[in-house]
C-alpha cells in the first residue's frame, strides 16, 4: 500500500509539474498500476480518464448496469465510494460544479477535453436538485448542457477523487 501511494504521489507531483491545455487548464493524463487517470483544472482533483466501467466487462455500453454501464445515482454514489482505482480508494461522485468544469465548449460530441474518453450522453454529479430531493443534477456532454433528472433514471458515471 505504502508503494502505491508513493507511485501516486510521484505522478501527481509529475502531473503537477506539467504542461498546460491550450485555454490554460494543466491536462494531464498517466497510468497507476495499469489505471488511466487526469488532473484536470486548477482543483487538485484526479479523475478517471474513461467512463466509468461499471460491470467491469471492458466495454462501455448504453444498456442499464448490470446488463450494461449506465446506473441509477444512488448506485453511482456508492460505485464512486467503493472504487478502489490507481492505487486509491479516495473516490466519490463530483459535485455539479467539478463535472461542470469538464466541460470545453469548443469541442461537442463530446463538449470535453480530447484527454478524456467520454461518451456523449449524461453523467450524473452527487448534487441533489435545489427544488426536487428525488432528482439529481448532470451534465450531458453532447454540448456539455447541465439539467437534473429523477435519480431512478439512469447516466453514466466519472468518479474524482484527491489522489490522496
Amino acid at each position: 500500500m505504502m508503494g502505491r501511494l508513493l507511485l501516486l504521489s510521484v505522478f501527481l507531483f509529475a502531473v503537477a509539474a506539467s504542461g498546460q491545455a491550450e485555454d490554460g487548464a494543466p491536462v494531464v493524463s498517466g497510468s497507476v498500476d495499469g489505471d488511466m487517470i487526469v488532473k484536470y483544472g486548477t482543483a487538485e482533483l484526479v479523475w478517471q480518464q474513461n467512463t466509468a466501467d461499471t460491470n467491469s466487462d471492458g466495454v462501455i455500453t448504453a444498456a442499464s448496469y448490470p446488463a450494461g454501464d449506465k446506473m441509477t445515482w444512488q448506485d453511482a454514489m456508492t460505485f464512486c465510494q467503493s472504487l478502489s482505482f490507481a492505487g486509491s480508494t479516495d473516490w466519490r461522485l463530483p459535485e455539479i460544479a467539478e463535472l461542470n468544469g469538464l466541460v470545453e465548449i469548443a469541442h461537442s460530441y463530446p463538449a470535453v477535453n480530447p484527454a478524456f474518453q467520454c461518451e456523449s450522453d449524461a453523467y450524473w454529479s452527487a448534487t441533489t436538485s435545489a427544488d426536487k430531493t428525488s432528482k439529481a443534477q448532470y451534465v450531458h456532454f453532447n454540448f456539455g448542457t447541465e439539467s437534473s433528472r429523477n435519480k431512478t433514471k439512469r447516466a453514466y458515471v466519472r468518479c474524482v477523487g484527491t489522489g490522496n
